[in-house]
């Protein structure tokens, strides 16, 4: 089980990351997918040796990979600037004139039959490797986004996707021969995504199949896995499987970003589709994380490191052992839980979920179970943790309420205005926001902007101190 830390989120110097490391360990996830800034943060801050200690494997790059191994104006590792030196490594544009990255949009930004660029490329990581042992894969992803290929006379006889695959295999065969056991880690994603046709691939390639197509994500939260299984989905990795490479799914269980951190019901699915990868040859399923957004999915979270692991473990033994911080209150927990889980069969995409389920879903049972699980709790603990959890939801029914969101779709935006007619969304960020504030104790993202309020906090912001 793989947890993705996205760049700007992921903060290596967070002060819930040691406890973070800890949850993690603990509930079975065994592998780290990274951005390059991250790791040289983790590197600076101290914590590469925590995640030694704690037996993580690592995997480095993401949408940085480009820029890291092959740095348009130098960085830390490499100190030429090969948009000066190598124009010809990237992408010849319709205009004539070479892309130069800014930034990390523009998908694939190589001219992916370049032998000298290929080259340069893995003597770069192999150095890398040289001086970074703890990382057994390189994920070399494209930039974010979509954008043409090179459209030079070598790169134009091909597809997009058969060009970024040549370029990568060739990458992989580069590497293994001085690194047998490093593993080259290849995003299918949007547009980059259909398998091509007779292209034999090494067995050092991973093919990291994202449930975002350029037709949208993936359909969530059916009980028989339906949403992956069955699906062109699975057809096409499957597809890349035969070609030779390794193959894992990159998921979404954490959100992602048009989902603005919306409770997201899909536990309920993860026994299924696990028993259904081992069947199959899925080396690994991942998540990705906006850290420290915890809260927001936590069921979905613990589910998923724990099941990935042991895929015998049903949701309702799963249930047992998470309702334990809950206490008392457990048993309208799982009421709510399950209610949750049962609104969502498949009928709607990752990114729309959590507004499916306001639309779908008794909000008025959900608060009064709620009101009832704080009532019979008996310790402060347990109070608190049923506090979060509410607040997960409560940030859900609010933000779908208070945002066009809920009507229309806009492009994301990190932070944006919100009316907040009750204030509640401002006092939620400013008080809670793990991921704004750096703050330790919380592990809730609140992604609002608005004006401040005289809100009055109620009993459910009202968080008790517990004794040493």
């Amino acid at each position: 089980a793989i947890v993705q830390y996205a760049d700007e989120q992921g903060k290596p110097e967070h002060k819930l990351n040691i406890q973070f490391l800890d949850w993690l360990v603990q509930n079975r996830y065994n592998r780290i997918l990274t951005w390059g800034g991250i790791y040289d943060g983790y590197k600076k801050s101290g914590m590469l040796p925590e995640l030694e200690k704690r037996g993580f494997s690592l995997t480095v790059g993401h949408h940085a990979a480009s820029q890291m191994f092959l740095p348009p104006f130098g960085n830390e590792d490499f100190d030429e600037h090969y948009a000066e030196t190598h124009p010809e490594f990237f992408r010849l544009q319709s205009d004539k004139t070479r892309f130069v990255p800014n930034g990390f949009y523009g998908q694939w930004i190589f001219c992916s039959r370049n032998e000298q660029c290929i080259d340069t490329i893995a003597k770069n990581i192999v150095w890398w490797i040289d001086n970074n042992p703890q990382v057994d894969m390189i994920a070399f992803w494209p930039q974010d986004g979509m954008a043409e290929q090179c459209c030079c006379e070598n790169c134009s006889k091909y597809s997009k996707v058969e060009n970024y695959a040549f370029f990568l295999n060739e990458v992989a065969k580069r590497v293994s021969a001085v690194y047998p056991y490093i593993k080259i880690d290849m995003l299918t994603y949007v547009d980059l995504w259909d398998c091509p046709e007779n292209l034999k691939l090494e067995p050092s390639l991973v093919i990291d199949e994202a449930m975002w197509h350029a037709s949208g994500l993936r359909k969530c939260g059916a009980k028989d896995g339906s949403g992956i299984i069955g699906t062109f989905f699975e057809e096409d990795i499957q597809k890349w499987r035969s070609l030779g490479a390794e193959v894992v799914y990159y998921d979404y269980f954490m959100g992602v970003y048009p989902a603005r951190q919306r409770y997201i019901p899909m536990a309920d699915e993860i026994q299924s589709i696990c028993k259904h990868n081992q069947k199959t040859g899925v080396l690994g399923w991942g998540t990705q994380i906006e850290c420290f957004n915890i809260w927001n999915h936590l069921f979905n979270f613990y589910v998923f490191g724990r099941t990935a692991y042991d895929n015998h473990l049903t949701l309702e033994s799963n249930l047992q052992c998470f309702l334990r911080i809950f206490g008392e209150g457990a048993p309208y927990i799982k009421e709510i839980l399950l209610t949750f889980e049962n609104c969502i069969e498949g009928q709607t995409e990752i990114d729309q979920a959590g507004i499916y389920l306001l639309n779908h879903v008794n909000i008025d049972k959900i608060y009064s179970l709620f009101d009832e699980a704080l009532a019979n709790a008996t310790t402060p603990t347990f109070r608190n943790n049923i506090r979060l959890l509410r607040m997960a939801f409560r940030y859900t029914h609010l933000e779908t309420n208070e945002s066009k969101l809920f009507t229309e779709r806009r492009k994301y935006k990190s932070l944006q205005p919100y009316e907040d007619n009750s204030g509640e969304l401002y006092y939620m960020s400013k008080n809670f926001d793990s991921f704004l504030h750096n703050d330790l104790g919380f592990g809730i993202m609140i992604p609002v902007d608005c004006k401040p309020s005289n809100f009055v906090p109620n009993v459910w912001y009202q968080f008790e101190k517990i004794k040493e």
